[in-house]
């Protein structure tokens, strides 16, 4: 598989940040950038990487300051 990134002149410190952590690790950056992609899926153990739909995002709670209705028996 073959990706092209395009990178703005703000990105310019990420970038420079990558290359020196690839120079100091004696990686390419491809590989850099792909072990940070890698350790970022991977730390979410399990859980979609994609985001959430409506339905399964969770119902806020109640809202600060409400009251809790006591449970009755």
């Amino acid at each position: 598989m073959q990706l092209t990134i395009y990178y703005k002149e703000d990105d310019k410190w990420l970038v420079e940040k990558i290359e020196s952590k690839a120079y100091g690790d004696r990686k390419s950056v491809s590989q850099v950038i792909l072990t940070i992609l890698d350790q970022y899926f991977t730390s979410q153990e399990g859980s979609s990487p994609r985001p959430a739909t409506p339905r399964q995002r969770k119902k806020p709670g109640p809202k600060p300051g409400s009251k809790r209705r006591k449970p009755t028996m």
